[in-house]
């Protein structure tokens, strides 16, 4: 059904009255002449879980769900509605409701079908809960009023940096943002839109674009790119919140907010679900192990190409239910695993898509062979235990199930498998029988045959991504961990250094790679601003002696930044203002005019030290 949904996401949906349900595959849609009255910008998987879709209809409202359609069931008149037998689902419906007290008391849903008033009880059935594969594949779809003008993409552009396309501490960039008239909305003209951010590390220079009239579904770049750039003391993975003020004639007027991700991600997960939710899993166990990554959902960017994967050092590909692997997905992983890429492949039906479709190519086989290097045997093993291969570095000591507990629910056909030369398995349904493998040689890849976000428990999914991670990185992650660093004098606001004296900067600092050098910055104005370099690559031995300068300050402040060989950085700054001043004996004399004039000029100073701080 995600299919469905993901139509009314881009196109709209329209009354029933305009395009009546009419049971037959050959007449055809006549929807472009229908005007739309709403649309969807999202859908939740509900597991068929009873107590589950009670919830939903009753928080939520109507939910969609599936069941199998038996002959008898076209002559429903009346009453509660059941029937034996475990076909895989054919029809979509809609639950509305329930009645725990129905079906000899076994409960049942009450169901608005397709066919019309004229069947059932004009239009609507009870049938008993599970009965049919009733509640298979149940999704929430949320309602969307898409009148509207919002953030639709970024590009950057960094070639005054590495020139990757991404955000990297210490680069300047522009950054051309893209815009959308949200599919059921009026011509938008005179459209421009004016960025800003609140991080203190990130300075624009450029805020204010145009941008061409928007038609309803139309975007549009930005004509003039907004320039800006990022401290080099920024995080790899540091999330940078944009807000975006949008108007355009006739009053328009609205704001939206988007995010810029700092530095390269070693991991790129790839939603290929078909437009549902399973995402979710693969992150919070990402998240949960502290790995940094980008996702790229297919849905709304497409397929990835192989210059998309290149840059990742591991892609996890999730594929959820739909298990399809199409031929731009395979050509992308192809040449992505020939030039060394490291891959995780997951989900229930990629083999019995690439195998036993039944439009499946001899080229799918093929690419499953070679790339995923496992020979295809069942659709459905029959089982939804396993248990890790002992000795094997990925499954060794695991045992789970998959299909219920806080995991997705959503596994019917968990595929057996077979390893093909050169490869091992990692997983077992039973002895014989595999659900999971890995391979070194010519590919490094994992292949569950089973949705990894099936497993039941999140402990479970936390070690196996934690295991499947490390095998195929080799235990090499490249390093986004910044150093460790700590100013330990001047700290306290008590210092009193005289211009002249040699006074010793303490700092303590460490990093995972053994090894950074350090940087020393002077301030003058309380932090607000730190532009002395005292010294650039210093050892990491722990002090430097700094001969003291000019001119005075009784707001001086002390950053010590540590870089390490990746150029992940780190700072730290003195907790209060210390004071630099002359020696007395270089004291200059002055007349009492002048005098008067140093004292107000030091209180000028202060003040407006203050309101900086204050609007800061």
């Amino acid at each position: 059904m995600s299919t469905a949904w993901n139509h009314f996401k881009q196109y709209g949906a329209a009354l029933e009255s305009c395009m009546p349900y009419v049971a037959t595959d050959t007449e055809p849609c006549t929807e472009e002449t229908c005007e739309k009255y709403a649309a969807t910008n999202g859908w939740e998987d509900i597991p068929n879980i009873v107590e589950a879709i009670k919830e939903k209809v009753m928080n939520h409202g109507p939910v969609a769900t599936t069941f199998h359609v038996y002959d008898d069931f076209r002559y429903y008149t009346e009453g509660c509605y059941e029937h034996e037998g475990d076909d895989p689902i054919n029809h979509a419906v809609v639950i509305i409701g329930w009645n725990d007290n129905l079906c000899d008391g076994e409960g049942a849903w009450l169901v608005k079908n397709s066919w019309g008033t004229d069947w059932g009880m004009d239009g609507y059935f009870w049938i008993k809960y599970g009965s049919c594969n009733i509640g298979y594949a149940t999704q929430a779809v949320y309602y969307f009023e898409a009148t509207d003008i919002a953030y639709e993409d970024q590009t950057v552009d960094d070639s005054s940096g590495d020139g990757d396309g991404r955000v990297d501490a210490g680069e300047s960039v522009n950054l051309t943002v893209t815009l959308k008239n949200e599919i059921l909305a009026n011509l938008k003209t005179g459209i421009s839109a004016t960025i800003g951010c609140s991080h203190p590390w990130v300075e624009i220079s450029s805020d204010t674009s145009t941008y061409p009239d928007l038609d309803a579904g139309e975007e549009g770049d930005s004509h003039t790119p907004y320039q800006m750039s990022f401290n080099r003391l920024l995080t790899v993975g540091d999330l940078i919140e944009f807000t975006l003020n949008i108007s355009a004639d006739g009053g328009c007027s609205r704001m939206d907010t988007f995010y810029v991700k700092i530095g390269d991600m070693p991991i790129l997960l790839v939603d290929d679900d078909d437009g549902a939710t399973y995402e979710s899993y693969f992150m919070q166990a990402l998240d949960n192990n502290q790995y940094l990554y980008d996702v790229w959902n297919e849905k709304d960017r497409g397929s990835p190409s192989s210059s998309d994967l290149a840059p990742y050092f591991i892609v996890i590909w999730e594929t959820g239910t739909a298990g399809r692997i199409v031929s731009t997905n395979q050509a992308a992983i192809s040449s992505y695993l020939d030039g060394g890429g490291r891959a995780l492949f997951t989900g229930q039906d990629i083999g019995w898509y690439l195998n036993d479709y039944s439009g499946h190519t001899p080229g799918d086989v093929v690419f499953y062979n070679n790339y995923l290097h496992a020979d295809y045997i069942l659709d459905d093993s029959g089982y939804r235990s396993l248990t890790g291969v002992s000795g094997d570095p990925v499954g060794n000591g695991m045992s789970f199930d998959i299909g219920g507990g806080d995991g997705s629910n959503n596994q019917d056909w968990p595929s057996e498998i077979n390893a093909r030369i050169g490869a091992t398995e990692v997983f077992e349904y039973v002895s014989g029988s595999a659900g999971g493998i890995k391979c070194e040689s010519p590919h490094r890849i994992v292949y569950l045959a089973f949705g990894f976000e099936a497993i039941n428990t999140s402990a479970d999914r936390d070690l196996l991504m934690q295991r499947a991670v490390d095998w195929l990185a080799m235990g090499a992650l490249p390093d986004t961990d910044p150093p460790i660093i700590s100013l330990d004098r001047p700290t306290t606001g008590a210092e009193l250094w005289l211009i002249g004296d040699d006074e010793d900067v303490q700092w303590t600092a460490s990093d995972n790679s053994g090894t950074c050098l350090i940087d020393i910055l002077l301030s003058r104005d309380g932090g607000a601003s730190y532009p002395e370099t005292l010294t650039t690559a210093e050892p990491n031995d722990g002090s430097y002696l700094w001969p003291v300068t000019g001119p005075p300050s009784i707001y001086s402040r002390i950053m010590v930044v540590a870089y390490d060989p990746d150029n992940n950085c780190a700072a730290d700054t003195s907790e209060a203002d210390f004071e630099i001043q002359y020696t007395p004996a270089d004291v200059p004399a002055l007349s009492s005019w002048g005098l008067v004039v140093l004292v107000l000029l030091t209180l000028i100073t202060g003040i407006l030290i203050l309101r900086k701080k204050l609007a800061a």
